[in-house]
């Protein structure tokens, strides 16, 4: 069934294309620079409330924004926030999810992705994996 799911939005992806034609004509083209033209950022607001329309203080103040957001903040941390927090996973459940996995678990879970998901950020189809 997932793989049926999966098929039918790759057939809905090239609705559109089947539809006007196959050919670069120049619905094409002026379809594809208006949605770039759309997506383009122009102007960013920095830390400051500054309007920012530059290419390169732009490109800064996204780069900025996502190191902060990834970057991981080592403060002293309250014990009284984590005091009312219950224990969910038990030491017998803790030692199980330490275990060592199996051959045949790691098989288990590979055959359970879709032929055509990605199983990992390399961007390999699980279908590679299963076949080799």
């Amino acid at each position: 069934m997932l793989e049926q799911e999966e098929i039918s939005w790759f057939q809905r992806a090239r609705a559109n294309w089947l539809k006007e034609g196959d050919r670069n004509t120049s619905y094409f083209h002026n379809f594809a620079m208006k949605r770039r033209k759309k997506n383009t950022i122009k102007r960013l607001v920095d830390q400051i409330g500054t309007m920012q329309t530059d290419g390169e203080v732009l490109c800064n103040i996204v780069y900025n924004y996502f190191e902060n957001l990834f970057t991981t903040e080592v403060a002293d941390q309250d014990p009284n926030v984590l005091s009312d927090v219950q224990h969910v996973v038990t030491p017998a459940m803790n030692s199980g999810l330490m275990a060592p996995f199996s051959y045949k678990e790691v098989r288990k879970a590979l055959f359970r992705i879709g032929d055509f998901k990605a199983p990992g950020p390399d961007g390999m189809h699980a279908i590679f994996y299963k076949k080799f």
